[in-house]
């Protein structure tokens, strides 16, 4: 069984300790040298809306949103080896509860930047809807590159036409 819950800082740090290899890449080539993965979960946590994706009682995947501007969010994620098994439920929590939650607060954009060599997170947000923006730029410290993803509510309401359509709450369909 797979049930999403509010990000608590005991799940949240297990998981930033067990990161799989290519969220932790992605993670600590934008940190300061020295930040340790219980100080990554607590500031994730702390920082806008975190919650945890749990296979059968296990903490498996640590995601949110933390406002940027205004009327803009960025959405994170990340988790360990089992992660895959949970992405059916989260990308489900994400569609059905929390956007539509963050559009009535006003937000009407959100961003992700991911690693370059990251594919499943591509992959993974491109099923979300999520649209590259631009060419891949340096954005770690040793000089890695990243490439942003950008979703509008024009592209939340696109969703509908994807395998996710099901999910999208009526108001959102226009």
């Amino acid at each position: 069984m797979i049930d999403v819950r509010p990000a608590n800082l005991r799940d949240a740090s297990w998981i930033t300790a067990n990161m799989q290899r290519l969220d932790r890449e992605e993670i600590f080539c934008q940190l300061n040298d020295g930040v340790t993965t219980a100080q990554l979960a607590e500031w994730l946590i702390l920082g806008g809306d975190g919650f945890i994706a749990y296979l059968r009682d296990e903490p498996v995947m640590l995601f949110g949103t933390t406002p940027i501007a205004a009327s803009c969010m960025s959405v994170w994620a990340m988790g360990t080896r089992q992660t895959p098994r949970v992405i059916p439920a989260v990308s489900r929590y994400l569609i059905e509860t929390h956007i539509p939650w963050r559009l009535e607060q006003g937000f009407n954009s959100m961003e992700a930047r991911s690693l370059v060599t990251h594919g499943a997170a591509h992959r993974w947000m491109e099923s979300m809807g999520g649209v590259r923006h631009g060419p891949a730029f340096v954005f770690g410290k040793g000089g890695e590159h990243f490439i942003l993803y950008r979703w509008t509510v024009a592209g939340y309401r696109a969703i509908r036409q994807s395998r996710w359509a099901p999910s999208v709450p009526q108001e959102y369909k226009s």
